[in-house]
């Protein structure tokens, strides 16, 4: 479920029919579905992730979905060798969400029919999932907004077809629907076994909560628990009133458990009414079991979230200031432990950071326009990896030490394309800092095969370091790798001299020839 989307995470949370995939733009152009490697796009929509594996969908008129797992891959995330590439063409609507779990992946399209589709992670095949819904009139949607994996099979929250079991090892298919006692078996299901659609009763999400054995499932209008083993509903254990008496709940938007947290404290979007007020807000709330209430806890709403260590709640926000729109915002709030809330104090929060000095232009791009979901996933019991995606790419932070770290990010883009014979170069990143291992001279040389020298100058051009001299390299057209010539790992500066030692802070520039007679000239920042 993504919502870190709202809020994404497997391991950590939430899923995202809240946030707008519509302002991106659900529909995929009519093409062929392809896979391969490489980034697919730098527009960066949403991001999914458990454990080593990280999956993102990326494009701007058509759509991509990139994929990274292993820790070995994750160490080096900016070679697009180590990112595997599948074009959506061949799907005409919208990706919903992804669920990972048992050596798959699994996502939702709204698609008539409606389908699933299986990525296999030991294989990399990929096939495509019928879900037979009965024939109904367009008051009924069978969309599968959300999905999650627990208890070895996948769930979906499939909107009037209710709650979705597919057990994709021997492919049974049954769906319950809230209050309701049994299980109908997708297929030969009637529509007369279906309730009346009521947008007030549609399940619109569902998260795991203790252990898998037990699913929190949303419906607009009051949230209920669902037994894994013994497909029991239970409506009246979480309840719907708010600590606040001037505040009374409407809707749930999403519900979203903390896995981070031994209490597994839950918190919700919820659209509110205030006594004073006759239209609703929406603010983010969190249950106090003890209480059986709801306590407000940010008068704001994020697009995205997703949970760190220490209570630690990292949020994008879409605000607006000066009546002009901002999509820019990422903070960090450090959450009071377990079910406690304080209505005294509705931002019970200890600490508001921003993101941007993580975040600065020195890959030579703007600063994102937009930010589009962010993502915490453990790796150890104090750490994990923290990514941002955005309209510039995917800003990367290993070992992330939430409400610690303060290093910058590590940008990952697709390299732009290079004119051949040495018309357009650049080191990827322009700088080099402490937090990444260098930079990667992207080249392409124009003939079919010659022999290529790297060298780097001081600001007197006086020379620090020669990287290459006279190595044989493809061109684009001929074989090179993602259509360059570069070697990554041999074409490459670490920011030290021919003696080893790290260089002075400052400009420097590089010179690449060829025994062809091109060449090309660039600089590089080192900073410190």
């Amino acid at each position: 479920m993504r919502m870190s989307s709202i809020i994404a995470n497997k391991s950590g949370i939430i899923a995202a029919a809240v946030v707008a995939l519509a302002a991106w733009g659900t529909m995929l152009h009519a093409a062929e579905c392809t896979t391969g490697k490489g980034l697919a796009s730098n527009t960066v929509n949403w991001i999914v992730g458990k454990g080593d594996t990280l999956w993102m969908m990326a494009g701007r008129d058509s759509y991509s979905l990139n994929m990274i797992a292993g820790d070995e891959a994750i160490k080096n995330p900016d070679d697009e060798r180590n990112w595997w590439l599948y074009s959506l063409g061949c799907h005409t609507q919208g990706l919903f969400d992804l669920a990972i779990g048992g050596g798959y992946t699994v996502a939702s399209f709204d698609t008539a029919p409606n389908i699933l589709w299986q990525y296999t992670h030991e294989t990399g095949r990929t096939k495509d999932v019928s879900l037979s819904w009965p024939q109904a009139d367009s008051s009924y949607d069978f969309t599968v907004v959300d999905l999650l994996y627990a208890d070895g099979v996948f769930f979906g929250a499939a909107s009037n077809g209710g709650l979705l079991r597919w057990n994709n090892e021997n492919n049974e298919k049954a769906v319950f629907f809230p209050g309701k006692p049994g299980a109908h078996v997708l297929g030969e299901l009637k529509l007369t076994d279906i309730p009346k659609p009521d947008s007030m009763t549609a399940v619109t999400g569902i998260e795991t909560v203790a252990d898998d054995s037990l699913l929190l499932v949303t419906t607009p209008s009051k949230l209920w628990l669902f037994s894994v083993r013994d497909s029991l509903w239970d409506s009246v254990s979480v309840g719907t009133a708010c600590s606040d008496p001037d505040v009374s709940l409407h809707r749930f938007s999403y519900v979203f458990v903390n896995r981070l947290d031994v209490a597994r404290p839950i918190y919700a979007l919820v659209d509110v009414r205030l006594a004073s007020a006759k239209t609703d807000t929406s603010y983010l709330c969190k249950y106090n079991r003890r209480e059986h209430t709801w306590d407000v806890l940010l008068r704001r709403t994020p697009k995205s979230m997703t949970f760190g260590w220490g209570n630690i709640l990292y949020m994008l926000f879409d605000e607006t200031l000066g009546g002009a729109a901002v999509q820019n915002i990422a903070l960090m709030y450090h959450d009071l432990p377990g079910d406690t809330g304080s209505i005294e104090n509705p931002v019970a929060v200890e600490d508001e950071r921003y993101f941007n000095h993580r975040m600065t232009s020195q890959y030579d791009v703007d600063y994102p326009k937009v930010l589009t979901d962010i993502l915490f996933i453990p790796k150890t019991d104090s750490t994990g990896y923290l990514w941002i995606a955005s309209s510039e790419g995917l800003f990367f932070s290993d070992d992330e030490v939430a409400g610690s770290d303060t290093g910058s990010f590590l940008l990952i883009r697709r390299a732009p394309s290079v004119g051949a014979g040495l018309k357009t170069t650049y080191a990827r990143p322009g700088i080099i800092t402490p937090s990444n291992d260098g930079c990667v001279f992207v080249y392409n040389i124009k003939k079919a095969s010659a022999k290529v020298t790297i060298r780097v100058y001081d600001y007197n051009m006086e020379l620090v370091k020669t990287i290459i001299e006279n190595r044989p390299r493809l061109s684009g057209k001929n074989g090179g790798p993602l259509g360059r010539s570069t070697v990554e790992s041999e074409d490459r500066w670490d920011g030290r001299n021919g003696s080893g030692r790290v260089c002075a802070p400052g400009i420097y520039y590089y010179k690449i020839t060829t025994d062809s007679g091109e060449r090309s000239f660039g600089k590089i920042v080192v900073a410190r």
